[in-house]
């Protein structure tokens, strides 16, 4: 029922929608980092799975040759042993901090540092990580990196792609 039938027009609301494509776009942005968030978390538990397997299975054995053989050793043996333990369980440990360091890094918690890095030093860190895994499938790890050979990087990204790499070859 139109009041006015001699007139006719053409009725134009308008609403600012600024704020709400703002909001969508921001919640698109937050979508994105979530999941590149959940992607190095991802990634983060891969590698500690992968890097601390090596080590554990090197301490599992030479603590069970102990527990088993314990009366049959000499004590030259047990020192032997105990010493593995203790070198494992020490590079065990440096490896948790080489970890933690990383995931820092891709939380962007700690910022990417280069620095001129020694890459026989760095390779011979990451042979003494795995040196026990190494040993119980009979392998001879070598460093044949020249010791003047120098790189700029970040050492614990450096430390990640060795042992990496090793862990890799030794399987």
């Amino acid at each position: 029922f139109n009041i006015y039938p001699s007139r006719q027009g053409l009725a134009v609301f308008g609403r600012d929608i600024t704020e709400r494509i703002a909001a969508e776009e921001a919640i698109k942005n937050y979508s994105e980092e979530l999941k590149e968030t959940n992607a190095a978390k991802d990634k983060f538990f891969s590698i500690i799975s992968h890097d601390l397997k090596s080590p554990f299975q090197g301490l599992l054995g030479f603590s069970s040759v102990l527990k088993d053989e314990f009366e049959n050793l000499t004590v030259e043996e047990i020192k032997t042993f105990t010493g593995h333990i203790q070198t494992t369980t020490q590079n065990l440990y440096n490896l948790l901090q080489t970890l933690l360091q990383w995931s820092r890094i891709q939380t962007g918690k700690i910022e990417f540092r280069p620095s001129t890095c020694n890459l026989s030093e760095d390779v011979s860190y990451a042979i003494s990580l795995l040196q026990g895994m190494a040993e119980g499938k009979k392998i001879n790890l070598v460093n044949n990196v020249n010791t003047n050979v120098s790189v700029y990087a970040d050492t614990n990204m450096i430390n990640s792609i060795f042992l990496n790499l090793i862990t890799n070859a030794i399987k």
